[in-house]
């Protein structure tokens, strides 16, 4: 073997690598983009404000010792109900908001991109979701509070999911 030929064989690659399946990865890194940008916005005044929305948003029920034992298609199934069930609030925020608030409608746009991503890697039936009945907010006031609420259970909801 000569040295031009060691040479090549030496520093040939591959021309194509394999691709891996990374939406995983990249799911986990668009709920903490989302999470983060609409955290910082959060009005620390009103959190301890229990409205309409209380009730009806997803409940994390779960241990630190839970975390070992979820299943791949359960938690993607789950975590695609809670996309919706936040998805029906923020649309119900945006029925009822004055100025159509670019933030709520960025917000709901993400949690629908996320939701359509995960839909694709659950690898069973489409998850039935059952649409919240929400009453009309009486205030402005109390339409600002269940956002803030809704928004803070949201950033929960993703870190949740995101460990």
């Amino acid at each position: 073997m000569t040295y031009a030929e060691l040479f090549d064989h030496i520093t040939a690659q591959p021309s194509t690598l394999p691709q891996q399946d990374n939406t995983l990865g990249t799911l986990c890194k668009n709920m903490l983009h989302v999470k983060n940008s609409i955290c910082r916005e959060v009005d620390e005044n009103m959190l301890n404000y229990k409205g309409n929305v209380q009730t009806s948003l997803p409940d994390l029920q779960f241990s630190a010792a839970d975390l070992y034992s979820l299943e791949l298609n359960s938690s993607l199934v789950q975590l695609y109900k809670g996309l919706a069930s936040y998805k029906a609030h923020l649309d119900w925020i945006q029925k009822y908001e004055e100025d159509n608030s670019s933030k709520t409608k960025m917000i709901s746009d993400h949690v629908r991109n996320i939701k359509h991503k995960v839909l694709q890697k659950i690898k069973a039936a489409v998850p039935t979701f059952d649409q919240p009945s929400l009453p009309p907010p009486k205030s402005l006031w109390e339409l600002n509070q269940d956002k803030n609420e809704i928004i803070v259970k949201l950033c929960s909801f993703f870190d949740f999911f995101v460990r």
